[in-house]
């Protein structure tokens, strides 16, 4: 005696519903994990070496300083010149006199000249700076 089986018609079709859950759940989940640094997307540098450099751990409440290779000064996608720096970096010490510090970063064929009167006018301030290196290769 044979045995008959009956095809039906909802085992022959594959359920997409339990795929289409994991990758939801994987795009939320990268989503949620990456860190989107806009300060690292205004400008393209070429940051300079350092042995004792350590990666950020967490956000920075920082006011971030671009300078690319012509010397130029970005700071929150827009281009700045030194006394607008001063203005900036003048209000941000007055409302934030004992915690607000700055980011430097510096593309390493800047000019020396120009990253030193950013420096000048943060030690002028009373800020608390910060320059961003590359980590050793």
């Amino acid at each position: 005696m044979a045995v008959r089986f009956r095809e039906s018609s909802l085992s022959s079709a594959l359920s997409m519903t339990p795929l289409i859950d994991v990758v939801f759940l994987l795009l939320i989940f990268f989503l949620v994990t990456s860190r989107f640094e806009k300060e690292e997307r205004e400008i393209d540098l070429e940051l300079p070496d350092a042995s004792q450099s350590v990666p950020l751990m967490e956000q920075p409440s920082e006011i971030v300083v671009n300078m690319d290779a012509e010397g130029r000064i970005v700071i929150d996608g827009r281009e700045r010149g030194i006394d607008e720096l001063e203005g900036i970096l003048g209000r941000a010490a007055t409302d934030n006199p004992l915690t607000q510090t700055v980011l430097i970063r510096s593309d390493r064929r800047a000019p020396v000249g120009t990253f030193i009167s950013v420096i000048d006018i943060c030690k002028k301030l009373g800020l608390q700076y910060t320059e961003a290196t590359e980590g050793e290769p």
